[in-house]
């Protein structure tokens, strides 16, 4: 129900304006790089990120949005004030900035258009994340102590992704953040980049069983980056947005799992932005009746887990990619290059390269496709050669400087590796995800 006089304040209703207020319009400022053709990527989205083993991601699901919308409303009809609050000094950490014509009135927070991704970052720190604080604020005693801040660590992408910490006022190690906030602007990441991110199902690992370098995707450095950021801080809620598209996002307790909620656009009415926010938000501090990570079958060694490394930071690409001109919709099944490497990229084979073009004692071979070529694989191909040659001859020990990378890992004991599922384990392959909708 709205207010019954115009010019009231948000606290007056604070239920009602946070279903009616709405993001102001972000036009981009003159400079700014030339936006993609609708239903294409930006091929801007160059993170410093690569296949690396310690990244235990391996698949993606999405939450399903009629679940997600019911869920929303009902936990801000049961935990935020409709009645009018009187404002003491204990509220005193942010005042909400999200406009919301004609019933309630919020002093104008005038910003100039954006030309950087720290500029984008102002507008969604300024409106809707300031709101989102101020109703936590006052709805619920344990959110007292978190505050949205920008991340003063020196990122090797600090000019294409910008991060926003909701943490604890002390921000110590007994304290992690809550939650992340990672913003790239439009033009880095186009509408249709942000589309493939949420469809990404599977994260490919970072080399296959013959020990060659996996090359990524531009959707894969995304949730790569997010993955990263996330398990540094030991914090497993993110919110990804570019202010005109928001994607609300976490990861399993054994890191193995992430998921996300589909694409809501910023003028979203049911829920809207600002609803969704402080429902993800709650549920980052664990408030009764929020969404709660779902289980699902993880390693135990995964489980227990604790990031005490500080994960290594990579190499950063700074060409300039040239324009797009193709009108692939990144759905095609046909392979992208001569080597059938799946990738939504035309360029991500010659930005691999790039990448390692310093470490020439990396293999950037392709995988060999073994059974289309009719040999057998591990064990059996091992074996298989040991009968061919065995009586014929046998070949001098190596001598010291005839070790290198390639014949260390030339024989590899298939048969005993074992990943665990439940209680037990899987030998001999890799567990599968299965993929499915979880509410």
């Amino acid at each position: 129900m709205a207010p019954s006089f115009i010019g009231a304040l948000p606290t007056d209703h604070l239920r009602w304006y946070s279903s009616q207020a709405e993001l102001p319009e972000m036009l981009l400022g003159d400079g700014t790089p030339e936006m993609p053709p609708e239903g294409h990527k930006s091929h801007r989205n160059r993170l410093s990120v690569i296949p690396a083993p310690y990244r235990r991601l391996e698949s993606m699901h999405t939450l399903t949005h009629p679940s997600w919308d019911f869920n929303v409303d009902s936990f801000l009809y049961a935990h935020v004030p409709s009645h009018k609050l009187k404002i003491g000094h204990e509220h005193s950490r942010g005042s909400a900035t999200m406009p919301c014509p004609p019933y309630v009135y919020v002093p104008p927070t005038p910003l100039s258009r954006p030309k950087t991704v720290r500029e984008v970052s102002w507008w969604v720190n300024e409106y809707p994340l300031r709101t989102a604080q101020c109703v936590m604020h006052h709805s619920f005693r344990e959110s007292m102590d978190y505050i949205f801040d920008f991340d003063s660590r020196n990122d090797p992408d600090h000019d294409i992704l910008a991060t926003l910490v909701f943490g604890h006022i002390d921000g110590d190690e007994a304290h992690p953040p809550a939650c992340l906030v990672f913003v790239q602007p439009p033009w880095i990441l186009s509408p249709k980049d942000l589309e493939l991110f949420v469809d990404c199902q599977t994260l490919r690992p970072a080399a296959d069983d013959a020990g060659f370098i996996t090359s990524y995707s531009s959707k894969e450095r995304l949730w790569s980056k997010i993955w990263d950021e996330c398990h540094r801080r030991n914090c497993r809620w993110f919110v990804l947005t570019t202010y005109w598209g928001w994607v609300f996002g976490a990861f399993s307790q054994g890191w193995t799992v992430g998921f996300s909620r589909g694409i809501l656009d910023r003028n979203c009415k049911y829920p809207t932005v600002l609803e969704s926010l402080v429902y993800w938000l709650g549920s980052s501090i664990g408030v009764p009746g929020s969404w709660e990570i779902p289980e699902v079958p993880e390693s135990v060694q995964n489980l227990d887990a604790q990031n005490k490394a500080l994960i290594p930071h990579t190499h950063r690409l700074d060409c300039e990619p040239a324009p797009s001109v193709s009108d692939w919709d990144a759905r095609s099944e046909a392979p992208s290059s001569k080597f059938d490497v799946p990738s939504d990229d035309e360029d991500d084979q010659a930005v691999y390269a790039m990448l390692f073009e310093e470490k020439p004692n990396v293999s950037l071979r392709q995988p060999v496709n073994l059974q289309r070529r009719g040999i057998p694989d591990g064990q059996i191909a091992i074996h298989t050669w040991s009968r061919a040659t065995a009586g014929e001859m046998r070949p001098p020990s190596p001598t010291r400087s005839e070790f290198s990378v390639a014949s260390g890992s030339t024989v590899r004991d298939y048969g005993k590796r074992a990943v665990a599922q439940g209680g037990g384990y899987l030998s001999g392959k890799r567990y599968e995800q299965p993929r499915g909708d979880y509410r």
